[in-house]
């Protein structure tokens, strides 16, 4: 195995956290002790990780525990959204680990490129050696370029080219939803899941997200999911309803648009949040889907409120695995 392999291979352990020895890590890795040691050297030598002497009980002497160092390389965060008209950016600066190293907010009430640049100028300078930019919008994003967003100022800009043009940083420009899904995805921890998120914000058009096996779905021109686009049966002729037809009560439409999810993804799990999800709407979408559908063939419904930590955890992956698939850590 080369040694950029071997390096990686060692990260995909150190970044879960925590603290490894040698032959822990080796254990984890399948590599040789005499591989890590050289690869670990390295690292330390450029300052990824950190070492201590530890006592895992061997005789006469102390084996060096190793851990990833919090500083080195991290994620800038950025998450643009709208609350009642208003504009919030959140910026985080996130170690591999997950670690929340820095924090500061916006609100806003326009967010257009030179806004955004601004914000981003600022949480820049809050830690030192960012290596990445990872920003979640609640738009389509394709090729970097922002579309559809409920944010209409943010429409075609060039959000990733923006990034590395200004700042000299990579960046990875995405879905909110995407990102959410991804994180729960990954929160849940089964290779094999095929799982959906779906928001219903008051006010707003609704969208869902399906990661299946891993992969999450985006469609051709990422509009998968985009269930605020579907056409009502609600009303005398079938047509797209306005944002504004989503607001209480709309468990019809709600119904309408998780059967569609159902029927085209099989998704084993739907997580639904925003603030026209309750206990009782999820209750009477359970027994209107069961109308339409097969009941044996519907998914579990859960619902959540807060999904700060799925996003923050969709973030960091992907931003982390292209650094794992070349040396790009390095």
């Amino acid at each position: 195995m080369m040694v950029a392999e071997s390096s990686n291979a060692i990260r995909r352990v150190l970044w879960s956290g925590g603290m490894y020895s040698k032959r822990s890590i080796a254990a984890a890795t399948g590599l040789s002790i005499a591989t890590c040691n050289t690869a670990l050297n390295q690292m330390e030598l450029c300052g990824e990780v950190s070492s201590a002497a530890g006592d895992h009980g061997a005789v006469g002497r102390n084996a060096r525990i190793y851990a990833v160092r919090d500083d080195y390389k991290p994620v800038l965060c950025m998450v643009c959204d709208v609350e009642q008209s208003v504009r919030v950016v959140r910026a985080l600066v996130v170690s591999v680990t997950g670690k929340t190293l820095a924090h500061r907010g916006w609100r806003l009430a326009r967010l257009g490129e030179a806004d955004l640049a601004f914000c981003l100028d600022e949480a820049l300078r809050d830690v030192p050696g960012i290596a990445q930019v990872v920003c979640g919008v609640p738009g389509i994003v394709q090729n970097g370029v922002v579309g559809y967003c409920d944010m209409p100022e943010l429409d075609g800009v060039q959000l990733e080219c923006l990034v590395r043009r200004r700042f000299g940083l990579p960046c990875i420009a995405a879905n909110d939803m995407h990102l959410k899904a991804l994180g729960y995805y990954c929160e849940r921890g089964g290779e094999e899941e095929v799982v959906t998120l779906a928001n219903f914000p008051e006010g707003l058009r609704p969208g869902t997200a399906t990661v299946h096996k891993g992969v999450v779905v985006t469609g051709s021109t990422d509009f998968a999911g985009m269930v605020g686009f579907l056409p009502s049966a609600c009303g005398s002729s079938p047509s797209v309803p306005p944002p504004s037809a989503f607001v209480r009560p709309c468990n019809e439409l709600i119904a309408q648009c998780l059967a569609a999810v159902v029927v085209s993804l099989n998704p084993g799990v739907v997580l639904c949040s925003g603030g026209l999800f309750d206990e009782a709407v999820l209750d009477g979408l359970v027994s209107r889907l069961s109308e339409w559908l097969p009941p044996e063939l519907l998914p579990e419904f859960q619902m959540r409120e807060d999904l700060d930590e799925c996003y923050l955890r969709g973030m960091l992956k992907r931003a982390l695995d292209p650094r794992l698939d070349g040396d790009c850590a390095e």
